[in-house]
């Protein structure tokens, strides 16, 4: 830029049209440059606007991109683990499933003095248990259970039960298909039982899984539990109404140390048979129960001990001590 300065000498006389110009053009300049300076803010105002813009853009993506990334997650929210059968759960721990089985294959060579008993020796083998089923947790305090056996070729539904712990560690209501309250030896699984088979009066008594709806209440050294029942679910279509079963047994450990256990209890079972109406059928329509056990407590064995279907109700008692 291009200036000419021009000095005036003292009592030197400025020509009244140049002054005019000089001071009409300093006015302007000074407009102009407080215009560009206004401007230069407006438009610095508006770059900073479009940078908070771009940055909110970009909180607002990497936000959304999170969610998705949780949201993913959470769908994928799965753990596998191994404790001897597969095992999943969330990550929570609210929800879990667990696989489990179990095969008993049981080979009886029997002799079963023909001569006497009438009844052929016996040599064979059996698939005694072929069980699977799934057991696990849903919504943290309810747990299921559900195994049905494939022995025999036949099925037939074994524990079929949801269990609810929400009213506490100790307290448990059972509801299904599960075993009378009766016998540390009838109760305990069949993983941890001495032998393949259990005790003859287990089996000659009836205790057995019957549909009902029982109460726990569990401590390490006290146990209580109680339940109402109806038939079991091979043989519910038979009665004709449904047989009803109480049973009740409370257990005491004054010793329950690993490795070390006195376990003491006592439990009952009464048993009324289902009975029609009687306006439209005969009077000896009654259901009734029989009573038999296996020779030698082997599942292949015939059963030389039973009564004909000779009471209509019973009650149980037993004592346990191990």
């Amino acid at each position: 830029m291009k200036t000419n300065v021009r000095f005036v000498r003292p009592g030197q006389i400025v020509p009244y049209a140049l002054l005019g110009a000089v001071l009409s053009v300093v006015p302007a300049q000074a407009d102009s440059t407080d215009q560009l300076e206004a401007q230069l803010r407006v438009m610095q105002d508006q770059i900073r606007n479009l940078q908070q813009q771009i940055e909110d853009n970009r909180a607002e993506a990497r936000a959304q991109a999170e969610k998705q990334a949780a949201k993913k997650k959470d769908d994928l929210d799965l753990k596998v683990k191994w404790k001897g059968a597969p095992e999943l759960s969330s990550k929570d721990g609210k929800y879990k499933m667990k696989v489990r089985g179990r095969l008993n294959v049981d080979y009886n060579a029997i002799n079963q003095d023909r001569d006497i008993t009438n009844s052929p020796d016996v040599s064979a083998a059996e698939l005694r248990r072929a069980r699977l089923g799934v057991e696990g947790v849903i919504a943290e305090d309810t747990k299921h259970k559900f195994e049905v056996d494939f022995a025999s070729d036949t099925t037939s539904v074994k524990d079929a039960f949801f269990e609810y712990t929400g009213w506490g560690p100790d307290f448990r209501l059972r509801v299904g298909n599960f075993k009378t309250f009766n016998s540390l030896e009838h109760i305990m699984s069949a993983n941890y039982i001495e032998f393949m088979e259990r005790a003859a009066f287990i089996e000659a008594f009836g205790l057995d899984r019957q549909v009902g709806i029982g109460a726990l209440y569990v401590r390490d050294h006290f146990t209580l539990a109680a339940g109402l029942y109806g038939p079991t679910v091979s043989n519910q279509v038979d009665w004709l109404q449904d047989m009803k079963t109480g049973a009740a047994r409370i257990t005491v450990a004054p010793i329950n140390d690993e490795g070390h256990v006195l376990h003491l209890a006592a439990s009952w079972r009464q048993r009324h048979g289902a009975q029609e109406l009687r306006t439209n059928i005969a009077p000896n329509n009654d259901q009734f129960f029989n009573y038999r056990a296996r020779g030698a407590n082997l599942h292949l064995a015939n059963r030389f001990v039973a009564t004909p279907a000779i009471f209509n109700r019973d009650t149980f008692w037993g004592l346990e001590a191990a």
